[in-house]
């Protein structure tokens, strides 16, 4: 057993050089990692069309971009661009529309969108797209400071976001911190810029300042933060929290995900997907907080050739596909703070995972590829020949042992079925 899964591990990575790092990246601002600069897209709420996936693709790849990575906040990642075209990539993306007009509100435009949304939930998120762009005050919200729009028949990422609307037939959930408190409103967008308000002025009071809303909540408990916002707090675990949804394949609304494995894609798969959309669908495209892409407005006659043409192009439809449960980092292809070969590892390790939950494949103990708690973590020891593990924790946790090759083989392979039908 030990041989046989020893012969599948990847080698370890020479070592990678130290580079700058500590901020947020986008389009305006990338970040030099070990395999070139890095930008984040963060889509528009109208999502793109089949025709702007084509020309982000093309674009990047001019542009010196090796690969794309869909990312936990539902951004996409442009990989490997050079240090001369990057800010021609950033200019290109502002005259597409693809990004914001200046680096300030492109900064502060983090609005995290679920996969489906009704008329009514598109338009507050339209609107308050349109706030996060133009509002001074915004520029003391943390770099991570996220906002979140679902609808009813869509929840879930409420937890991803330190504000969030849930649209629902009568009303919105408007919450703060990962949404267990919030409060009823009929002006939803409103009382996300009270509660944006609010958390600017009661962190100016803390050394250091809270980067994160459930951190202030922490400190100064909701009551506080709901009555400086002039709000009444309810709690209303209900409408905060939802089952995890299916995230590819047939989904509801006409909709059709397609998984891309551990997230990352080439420029090839983007115009495989803007094509797709074209050919079977209305043409628009959403980027879901699943490392998947959604396509709009899908001809349910269209659907089975859909799923193998989609097959074809190494995109995931089937929901139970263990690749969906397998959260890996950039590894030693992209960052310095390991030499694993992290994906590698991931591909040879996913088809073993058995269990229910979440593996996150860590290089280093920051989890940078999954932030919140997973089933299992695994943080390479020595080189991949043996792990640190942690379970039901972040990658920061504390660990609850190290595993051989023998020992990882057989926790991969217990604890019951991973995906029920």
């Amino acid at each position: 057993m030990q041989t046989a899964l020893g012969d599948r591990l990847p080698a370890a990575r020479g070592s990678s050089p130290s580079f700058v790092k500590g901020w947020c990246p986008t389009v305006y601002e990338p970040m030099l990692a070990a395999d070139g600069w890095l930008a984040t897209l963060k889509p528009r709420v109208r999502g793109w069309t089949a025709a702007e996936l084509h020309y982000l693709a093309a674009t990047a790849e001019r542009h010196g971009a090796v690969r794309f990575v869909l990312t936990n906040r539902g951004n996409l990642q442009v990989r490997g661009l050079a240090r001369e075209s990057a800010p021609h990539f950033a200019a290109a993306m502002r005259s597409a529309g693809l990004a914001s007009a200046d680096v300030a509100a492109e900064r502060r435009r983090n609005l995290l969108m679920s996969g489906a949304q009704t008329p009514e939930s598109e338009a507050i998120a339209l609107e308050l797209e349109s706030w996060l762009e133009s509002a001074p005050i915004l520029s003391e919200l943390p770099g991570k400071f996220r906002f979140a729009v679902s609808a009813e028949c869509s929840p879930g990422i409420e937890r991803a976001a330190d504000i969030s609307i849930q649209v629902r037939e009568r009303g919105a959930w408007v919450a703060a911190g990962g949404g267990e408190a919030g409060t009823w409103t009929e002006e939803p967008t409103a009382a996300v810029r009270s509660l944006a308000g609010a958390f600017v002025a009661l962190a100016r009071s803390h050394l250091p300042r809270p980067r994160r809303f459930q951190e202030l909540g922490s400190l100064v408990g909701w009551q506080a933060v709901f009555a400086a916002a002039g709000l009444a707090m309810e709690r209303c675990t209900l409408a905060a929290r939802a089952h995890a949804q299916r995230s590819v394949g047939v989904l509801s609304g006409m909709r059709f995900g397609l998984g891309v494995p551990f997230g990352r894609a080439t420029a090839l798969m983007l115009h495989a997907v803007a094509q797709l959309a074209e050919r079977h669908g209305s043409g628009r495209i959403r980027l879901g907080a699943a490392r998947a892409f959604i396509l709009l407005d899908t001809a349910p006659q269209a659907l089975p050739s859909l799923s193998r043409q989609a097959r074809l192009q190494e995109l995931i439809v089937d929901e139970c596909d263990p690749r969906l449960r397998v959260c890996a980092c950039e590894g030693g292809n992209g960052c310095s703070s390991t030499v694993t070969d992290v994906l590698a590892l991931a591909a040879t390790l996913a088809p073993l995972w058995q269990a229910e939950g979440v593996l996150h494949l860590s290089g280093c103990r920051k989890g940078c590829a999954y932030p919140q708690a997973a089933a299992v973590t695994l943080v390479p020891a020595d080189s991949g020949g043996s792990f640190t593990l942690l379970r039901n924790s972040r990658a920061d946790g504390v660990p609850a042992g190290t595993l051989s090759l023998v020992d990882l083989d057989k926790l991969l392979r217990t604890a019951g079925s991973g995906c029920a039908r």
